[in-house]
């Protein structure tokens, strides 16, 4: 997991680049942690009965305020979900900065994600480019003398741990509904 140790010590460098391996197995890593958040917040509220999920004529929602160890549980998760932005932003500028593009590519596609979803579609092809030598940003990070990772571990390894999690989260959310129903 050296390919997530690098993208966590680089958290605030917005300098730099950061190669594919990098950007994915910290996406698949952090997935996978708010996956466990959400299974924990699950599970928890189904031992103690009190349902998540509400259900209106119209509408399926989820929910924790009908739920005082829910909303407790919240608490961290949110906290966690401002590391990930934070987290994120930064690997991203590194990521587009690898492809030879400016870091202000990054909210350009945030607002053609919030338009029409384009900007998602731009920034997921944008991640999958490979390096393309030296540039602007620095020295190729996949140069003989620079490349660190020696084996393929990391990524099967990031992408195992997010579909268990996918996994175990979706059971949880199911058997929170089986046991509590909806509100």
């Amino acid at each position: 997991m050296q390919e997530y140790k690098k993208a966590f010590s680089n958290f605030f460098n917005f300098k730099g680049r950061a190669r594919r391996r990098e950007y994915w197995v910290a996406c698949f890593m952090n997935s996978a942690a708010g996956s466990f958040l959400i299974a924990l917040i699950c599970l928890s509220c189904s031992i103690v009965g009190d349902p998540l999920f509400y259900s209106t004529g119209y509408e399926v929602g989820f929910s924790t305020s009908g739920s005082l160890i829910g909303t407790v549980l919240a608490v961290p998760t949110a906290f966690f979900s401002v590391y990930i932005v934070l987290f994120n932003i930064a690997l991203t500028v590194r990521r587009l900065h690898d492809i030879s593009m400016p870091g202000w590519v990054y909210p350009v596609c945030l607002f053609g994600c919030c338009l029409c979803g384009i900007g998602a579609l731009a920034l997921f092809i944008f991640t999958l480019i490979p390096s393309k030598g030296d540039n602007k940003y620095g020295p190729d990070p996949k140069a003989p003398g620079n490349n660190e990772y020696h084996s393929n571990k990391g990524i099967v390894i990031s992408v195992v741990i997010y579909v268990i999690s996918l996994v175990l989260s979706i059971a949880m959310m199911v058997l929170n509904i089986q046991k509590c129903g909806y509100y």
